[in-house]
């Protein structure tokens, strides 16, 4: 399966395992990925206060067949400017992964206790939080 992605893209899109090398870049424009399940979308980057960047974001959603039933795993990834994964925080549906990341914020939506539709923010700095929150009273712990 292909992804269509710039080169700078391509080079993000990194495997949530390990094994980073499994994503491979054909002729710099597209990104081949050996394990169609896995959907990866590039944010943008964390800067730290002098400009530089300290982080690039990406999310990821996995899906894993057992037997007849899909099981779903959903990710916001940090990788350092050696694109290194640095940190992971699994999330407990799609639907709380980020929906933008703008100068160093990272937005949520989420549906209050009256089921209205709002959104919530999270700053990250170059020191990453050791608990991400997608509403006010749900967060998750860092993985890696």
């Amino acid at each position: 399966m292909f992804y269509s992605c710039s080169l700078h893209i391509a080079l993000l899109c990194l495997s949530s395992n390990s094994n980073q090398s499994s994503w491979r870049i054909e002729n710099n424009l597209s990104l081949v990925n050996p394990k169609p399940n896995i959907k990866t979308q590039q944010l943008g980057v964390i800067k730290t206060a002098n400009g530089q960047v300290a982080f690039y974001v990406t999310t990821q959603f996995e899906t894993v067949q057992a037997a007849i039933v899909l099981h779903g795993h959903s990710w916001v990834c940090f990788y350092d400017v050696q694109r290194r994964l640095v940190a992971r925080y699994e999330v407990g549906s799609p639907d709380e992964l980020p929906i933008k990341l703008v100068r160093n914020t990272l937005y949520f939506s989420y549906y209050d206790k009256n089921k209205l539709k709002k959104t919530f923010t999270q700053s990250v700095n170059a020191k990453l939080p050791d608990a991400l929150c997608v509403a006010p009273d749900d967060c998750y712990t860092r993985k890696k």
